[in-house]
């Protein structure tokens, strides 16, 4: 089973300078260099991203711009990047957009993001207020930096989701989010509604081309017939339903995709006194015309 999401951002290169950043910091006292402050605040992974945006001037400090990286500037200076995205990636902004749609509040919740590659999902749910995040991934060395050294994400790495077990997550989440490439999510949900807590919510993200049974949808990257899409979000529905889990709601994406098609995030609730989610294949296929939630450019 794996655990690849899609649209991930590239990669620093590994010619980003290693630097012994506390000693460094103990040198230089209450002053230092500004490229140095701005990775230790998490603005940047290394030292080589931080110079390029201070020499582009898109650094303020104080809001003052400074295009010298190893200006000496004061350790509690206020500093703000402009144009930098908000999120370790595009994902972050899907997933806010879907917190906000469902009225998901996660504060002070236990998540666990499957499918967390470089940290979007994770960015945003600790963004919102979630106090501890496990952040699973089949591959290696994607989560960047600061989500990597921050002490409320417990990553796992070479990991997929069906490698996880309860006694591996000390806190059980209440919320789970799913950011899956190559695994249909009837496959995915039983899973991870067993490692959700005994009251909890799933956040799916349902990307058509691994739910559709057309193999020529597959070749060809799209999914161009409303009603086979209908149909492919029915069986992500009832594959919940099936292992006990109550649908609330389904919404369309309106980010633009990259290539392919347009993306849709589900909404279940687990152990919940909840009313289900009525629908019919004229819903489906309403929705499916929708603008979508969210922003339609690409941040």
């Amino acid at each position: 089973m794996s655990l690849v999401t899609t649209g991930n951002d590239d990669q620093e290169s590994a010619s980003c300078e290693e630097i012994d950043h506390a000693a460094c910091l103990k040198r230089t006292g209450r002053k230092v260099p500004l490229a140095l402050l701005l990775v230790e605040r998490g603005f940047f992974d290394c030292l080589d991203e931080a110079q390029r945006w201070v020499m582009a001037g898109n650094v303020l400090v104080n809001e003052h711009r400074l295009d010298k990286p190893g200006m000496p500037v004061a350790y509690d200076a206020i500093l703000r990047v402009r144009g930098k995205a908000r999120y370790a990636s595009r994902a972050g902004y899907k997933l806010e957009a879907a917190l906000a749609h469902f009225a998901v509040d996660v504060e002070g919740c236990v998540a666990l993001d499957c499918g967390a590659s470089t940290g979007g999902f994770t960015d945003c749910l600790l963004q919102h207020g979630a106090s501890m995040v496990y952040a699973v991934d089949a591959g290696y060395g994607q989560l960047i930096g600061r989500l990597r050294i921050d002490a409320r994400v417990k990553s796992f790495e070479r990991t997929n989701l069906s490698d996880l077990t309860l006694s591996m997550l000390h806190v059980p989440p209440v919320i789970v989010t799913l950011d899956l490439s190559y695994l249909s999510l009837t496959r995915a949900l039983p899973t991870a509604a067993a490692l959700l807590a005994k009251q909890g919510r799933i956040l799916a993200l349902v990307k058509p081309l691994f739910e559709v049974e057309s193999s020529e949808a597959r070749r060809v990257g799209r999914v161009d017939n409303p009603l086979m899409l209908a149909h492919a979000l029915e069986r992500v529905l009832n594959a919940g339903a099936s292992c006990g889990l109550t649908a609330q709601g389904l919404a369309k994406l309106a980010f633009k995709p990259r290539r392919g098609t347009y993306e849709f995030f589900a909404s279940f609730l687990k152990g919940l006194d909840a009313i289900p989610w009525r629908y019919d294949e004229q819903e489906l296929l309403a929705i499916i015309g929708q603008a979508g939630i969210g922003c339609a450019i690409e941040k």
